[in-house]
């Protein structure tokens, strides 16, 4: 297999891996006990609990009550700042009744939010968690001290044992190649360990699982590396080109303090626009005009993705900053038809 066929099969791998994983949860949210009972104007306790099951790092979860007026949190939760990939994190959460709520069944709710990158791009997901409350009369006892931490039992590591075979498999075919001078067959099994990789996680719905397998195994075939954030500049061509843009053009840049990629992102448009006066921008913080970010897209069912750059014009938008001055560049350079007339006889 030629080495530029192998380093195609295996961005695509990584590429689908990569789609795959965009936008998708990375936590495994659930609150125990899923029922608490508390006195009418009383106090009972839950905990969140936040189990990161992929190779990213969840940043800044946040919890905040969406229950009827009869619910509140008795103290603002605590804020997760991180959750290192393949751990758990925990929320220990007081929620109190109302003083004229009547006893009876009710449900509750938690809205959670965190960030996490992928590369270049930065995510936020949005999630709602139901609880059950069971409030009775006011002189039934408040539950008191703290919720136990759920235990698991031992499980086979099957995946690890899957990744252990994997690599008696190549270790074998390594050995096979030096006898035999070929390696064509190393190849095989590395472009077969990613897709299984990939398959395993998709269908587990572990997408980032899947990911992480296949960029590994395509990294260590054709030396795939990871491009990182450089410093805003552009390129003397890219000024000149950027100069000689006619009429006006509107940016917006979508960004948020939890973006890794957005300071790049940011600088780049605004040194475009010092090239040209017909330029011009702003920045919306998707936090703070939600409303903004999803009339132009960037928020959709509870998912965020920054930084993104629109043209106001055209609605012509690009996220990342990958080839990110070309592609600004581009959208810039494009014709807007709805600013074109057609001659009149």
């Amino acid at each position: 297999m030629k080495p530029r066929i192998l380093f195609l099969l295996s961005a695509l791998i990584v590429a689908l891996a990569g789609w795959a994983a965009a936008q998708e949860p990375i936590l495994e949210l659930s609150i125990t006990p899923s029922a608490v009972a508390i006195p009418t104007g009383g106090e009972g306790r839950i905990r969140l609990i936040a189990k990161n099951t992929s190779i990213h790092e969840a940043d800044d979860l946040t919890v905040s009550p969406v229950s009827p007026d009869s619910f509140t949190f008795a103290a603002e939760p605590e804020t997760l700042e991180s959750i290192p990939p393949f751990s758990t994190g925990s929320i220990d959460i007081t929620v109190r009744t109302g003083k004229d709520i009547p006893a009876g069944n009710y449900k509750g709710n938690l809205a959670v939010v965190y960030t996490y990158c992928i590369g270049e791009f930065c995510f936020q997901i949005a999630e709602t968690l139901d609880f059950s409350v069971v409030v009775e009369p006011a002189s039934s006892p408040v539950q008191t001290g703290p919720i136990a931490a759920p235990t698991a039992g031992p499980e086979i590591p099957w995946p690890w044992i899957g990744f252990g075979g994997g690599l008696a498999l190549l270790a074998g075919a390594l050995i096979g190649a030096r006898r035999s001078g070929s390696r064509w067959h190393i190849y095989l099994i590395v472009a077969s360990l990613s897709f299984v990789g990939l398959g395993y996680g998709a269908a587990n719905q572990q997408h980032e699982q899947a990911q992480g397998i296949g960029a590994v195994l395509c990294t260590s075939c054709v030396g795939i590396e990871e491009a990182s954030s450089k410093e805003a500049s552009i390129s003397p061509a890219g000024l000149a080109r950027l100069s000689e843009i006619e009429g006006t053009r509107e940016l917006i840049v979508f960004y948020a303090p939890w973006c890794h990629a957005c300071p790049y992102a940011e600088a780049m448009v605004v040194l475009a626009a010092e090239q040209n006066p017909g330029i011009s921008y702003r920045f919306v913080n998707v936090e703070q005009d939600p409303k903004i970010a999803a009339e132009y897209g960037m928020i959709r069912s509870g998912r965020t993705i920054v930084p993104a750059v629109v043209r106001t014009d055209t609605g012509e938008v690009i996220f990342g900053i990958a080839d990110f001055e070309e592609r600004l560049i581009e959208m810039l350079e494009a014709v807007s038809y709805t600013h074109l007339t057609l001659p009149t006889n």
